[in-house]
């Protein structure tokens, strides 16, 4: 009976990792829609700002910036926000499916964050909000196999796994 449950268990995380991990990738693809529209956005501001200054140059004027100027950077400042915004939450959407498959999913429980304030993922190599390169991850302390599923570096192991996906110790 015991085989049952454990087998019904995984059934049943099984599909809420599939329904999380669809729900996810919808919602991922409409999140990077979003994104490329304000990339285009923010490039045609900055387009648009770039030809102001070259022709004030072209014509031998000094460049003065008028209020048109500090709109256009404004503008294009607000676009960057929002495209960082929109990558944090395409961030928290995989934080959110890697918690139901059970996977650790940040740093937030060893503290870890961006100088920018941004908290990151376990294994960010850059950070979702600025961007900044992230310093490469400490090995973990212990080398002992862990016994709840996890490898020491911190990521789930396939069930049966003799070495981890991820780091490649022998579990």
């Amino acid at each position: 009976m015991d085989f049952l449950n454990k087998v019904k268990d995984g059934v049943s995380k099984g599909a809420a990792v599939v329904g999380a991990s669809s729900k996810a990738l919808m919602e991922k693809t409409q999140i990077n829609a979003k994104i490329k529209t304000l990339e285009t956005e923010r490039d045609q501001l900055a387009t648009t700002l770039g030809m102001q200054v070259y022709e004030s140059l072209i014509k031998k004027d000094e460049f003065v910036p008028d209020e048109t100027t500090f709109n256009l950077a404004s503008e294009i400042t607000n676009r960057i926000t929002q495209i960082a915004e929109q990558k944090a939450e395409i961030e928290r959407i995989d934080q959110e499916v890697n918690l139901v498959k059970g996977e650790r999913t940040t740093t937030a429980e060893a503290g870890k964050a961006c100088v920018c304030g941004q908290e990151l993922a376990f294994d960010a190599k850059f950070c979702a909000a600025c961007g900044a390169p992230q310093p490469e991850q400490p090995e973990p302390v212990s080398e002992e196999p862990r016994a709840d599923g996890f490898c020491v570096c911190g990521h789930a192991l396939a069930e049966g796994a003799k070495f981890c996906a991820r780091c490649g110790k022998p579990q």
